[in-house]
């Protein structure tokens, strides 16, 4: 009877440590199955479309590849287009921007500064095209010119146009926003 009850736990253990090992691999190929950044369908005339594009960009990124098209508008040369840096970026990382180095993006400017265009660089890239799209949908307005209103020393009003980032958050300040229903998810 003891024998028969030490048989069953260790029979349970190894069966348990065998489903653990399994459910681990398995959780492995779901995350990276869910962790796709970008899902391309054809249609029933075999065109392809994005059906979806995780919009994954740091901040870091964001910030490094704005500043560089701000301060390039007024230079003469090259210049440089955030979402096209954002897009290469995407293609290079599968659009996981965890992966991210400066140094990728210090090279893509020397290639863009001794005269390479975008178009030859990101050639052979799979999905620049899409990341392009896909980013050009989401950030395509956020960096432009616009007037502003600025006033000088005598006090007078006039508009004053300028380039550089022209969004602003709908929700002012102090009236926070916390009703998450219309996106699906609290």
């Amino acid at each position: 009877m003891l024998f028969l009850y030490v048989f069953n736990v260790k029979t349970i253990s190894i069966v348990l440590i065998g489903l653990i090992i399994l459910f681990s691999v398995f959780g492995v190929y779901i995350t990276n199955s869910l962790s796709q950044s970008i899902a391309v369908v054809e249609d029933a005339n075999g065109k392809k479309y994005i059906k979806w594009v995780s919009f994954n960009v740091t901040y870091p990124v964001l910030q490094k590849a704005m500043n560089l098209d701000i301060l390039s508008h007024n230079k003469t040369g090259y210049r440089y287009n955030w979402i096209e840096i954002l897009a290469y970026l995407g293609a290079k990382y599968g659009g996981k921007f965890t992966k991210y180095k400066e140094s990728d993006i210090n090279a893509l400017i020397k290639k863009l500064e001794c005269g390479e265009k975008i178009e030859d660089i990101t050639k052979d890239m799979k999905y620049y095209s899409y990341y392009l799209e896909a980013y050009t949908a989401v950030l395509g307005e956020f960096v432009g010119n616009y007037k502003i209103e600025v006033a000088d020393e005598q006090g007078n009003v006039q508009w004053q146009e300028k380039y550089g980032l022209k969004v602003f958050s709908p929700i002012a300040t102090g009236y926070h926003y916390s009703d998450y229903d219309d996106f699906g998810a609290r």
